[in-house]
């Protein structure tokens, strides 16, 4: 509308001046010259123009911003304070000069957190754990409200040595190490519940380090010492049972032998041994056979052999 009202202004402006400047020169003269006039008239209006539509898409450009992936967007207007709409991934919008953009990491972040406590018999314990968190989206406004952009450092601490003092309280120090699962699964439970009062969700959470007392460690050395201990002397006294056993065995099949050798010379007399010096006499001339500078001399004079006296 303001370009066509110029246009049939500076058209009637055009118009009159031609018809005066037709009394004075000639109608060529009279043509450059307001051609020359039009043009230098129509260059500021496209000059304008110009600037016009420049600083337009500039004041639009600056009223948008980009939200990217894995992050979430709160505004808070200078004039209305922080709105409560959570601006998602994308092009967005905002009013220029009033509203703030305040930028959160949606993504999934770790942490570890430490704490020193005492267990059920007494004993010090310090544990350190990892969790895996994120903002819930949707609770931002009153997230940045309640704790400011850096909620993590002021939420996860002081929930955690809460919830790690009363869970550790229930546990003796052997059952930490025991059901170490057991125990990380009661610690998640508790933080889950209690995070998410604040706006937070944790997606994992692991028992990273147990560390005990100097006290409690040379306990547990001592201890296992006197496990080996045990162990050792008990399979001595296995061994020595199984010695025992053996020879308790062996002197029953002697005493079996002796009693058959007994009771077979009652039956036949000393036909039976009388065989064996013999079957011994044959073994010992077949060994000196082959040795021809061994003489074989016998106890007695007799140079005959008596099978008596092998």
């Amino acid at each position: 509308m303001l370009t066509s009202s110029l246009f049939y202004a500076y058209s009637d402006i055009f118009t009159l001046l031609f018809s005066t400047l037709s009394f004075f020169l000639t109608p060529s003269i009279c043509t450059f010259a307001l051609f020359v006039f039009f043009f230098s008239i129509m260059s500021k209006l496209l000059q304008r123009l110009a600037v016009g539509t420049v600083a337009a898409g500039v004041g639009l450009y600056s009223c948008c911003f980009v939200v990217y992936p894995g992050e979430a967007c709160i505004l808070y207007n200078k004039v209305n304070g922080l709105k409560d709409s959570v601006y998602g991934e994308g092009l967005q919008c905002r009013i220029l000069g009033l509203d703030d953009i305040m930028r959160f990491n949606t993504r999934i972040r770790p942490r570890t957190l430490q704490t020193m406590t005492g267990t059920k018999d007494l004993q010090m314990v310090n544990i350190r754990l990892r969790v895996l968190f994120r903002p819930m989206a949707d609770r931002l406004p009153q997230l940045y409200r309640t704790f400011g952009i850096d909620y993590d450092e002021r939420i996860l601490p002081s929930v955690s040595n809460e919830i790690l003092k009363a869970v550790v309280a229930e546990y003796k120090a052997e059952e930490l190490i025991q059901k170490r699962d057991v125990v990380s699964a009661r610690i998640y439970q508790l933080m889950q519940t209690k995070v998410n009062q604040f706006g937070l969700l944790i997606e994992d959470l692991s028992l990273v380090d147990i560390q005990f007392g100097q006290d409690f460690m040379a306990a547990v050395e001592k201890k296992q010492v006197a496990q080996q201990e045990a162990e050792r002397y008990r399979y001595v006294v296995q061994e020595n049972e199984q010695k025992r056993q053996a020879a308790v065995v062996r002197a029953e099949g002697e005493a079996e032998s002796a009693r058959l050798i007994s009771g077979a010379f009652a039956k036949s007399g000393l036909g039976l041994l009388e065989l064996r010096r013999i079957e011994a006499a044959v073994d010992v001339a077949e060994d000196l056979a082959g040795m021809a500078n061994t003489t074989f001399l016998p106890r007695s004079a007799n140079m005959f052999l008596n099978t008596k006296n092998l």
